[in-house]
C-alpha cells in the first residue's frame, strides 16, 4: 500500500509539479494538495494522510504556526519544504519531523534530484512516532553550592541537537 501524502503549498506551480513528479513512484501517492492552512486542516481531517509536506510562507497562517496548533489535535508527520532555510529550527521545534529547502530548478534533473530526496524523506517520515504535542522546555532547578567560598570550582555544560 503506498504512502499517502498531502502537499500544502501556496504555489500552484509547485503543487502541480510535485503531483506530476510523484506519479512516477509506486510506493508514494500524492492524494491531494492544499493552498493554505484552512484547506490543509480540512483535508488532513477528511483524507487522513500518512505524511504532510508543508510550506512555511502561505497566506493567512504560516506553516510553522499551523503545525504548532494542529499537532495537539491529530498526530501526523510534517515535512517542511520552503525557500527560507533560516526557519529550519523553528519548524523542528514546532513538531515537524524534517525540513527541506525548495530547489532552485534550472533543469529537469534538478527537480528529479529534489523529488528523489523528498521521496526518501517521506519514506522515513511515514514511520515516525509523532507525539500529540511538541515537547515544551522544562526550567532547570536553581543550583546551590555548598562548601568554602574560597574554593575554585569549574562547571561545564554541553549540549547537542544530534
Amino acid at each position: 500500500m503506498p504512502i499517502r501524502v498531502l502537499t500544502v503549498d501556496d504555489s500552484i506551480l509547485f503543487r502541480t509539479i510535485i503531483k506530476k513528479e510523484f506519479a512516477k513512484y509506486n510506493d508514494i501517492q500524492i492524494i491531494d494538495t492544499a493552498a493554505n492552512a484552512v484547506e490543509a486542516e480540512q483535508k488532513i481531517m477528511s483524507l487522513n494522510p500518512d505524511v504532510v509536506t508543508m510550506d512555511v510562507e502561505m497566506p493567512g497562517m504560516n506553516g510553522i504556526d499551523f503545525i504548532r496548533s494542529f499537532l495537539p489535535k491529530k498526530r501526523v508527520p510534517f515535512i517542511v519544504i520552503t525557500s527560507s532555510p533560516t526557519r529550519a529550527f523553528d519548524a523542528i521545534s514546532a513538531g515537524a519531523v524534517e525540513f527541506m529547502k525548495k530547489p532552485l530548478v534550472q533543469n529537469s534533473s534538478d527537480m528529479d534530484a529534489f523529488c528523489a530526496r523528498l521521496a526518501s524523506v517521506i519514506r522515513f517520515s511515514s514511520k515516525a512516532n509523532i507525539r500529540s504535542a511538541p515537547a515544551r522546555p522544562i526550567a532547570a532547578p536553581a543550583l546551590s553550592f555548598t562548601g568554602s567560598p574560597n574554593v575554585n570550582k569549574i562547571i561545564a555544560l554541553g549540549a547537542s541537537t544530534g
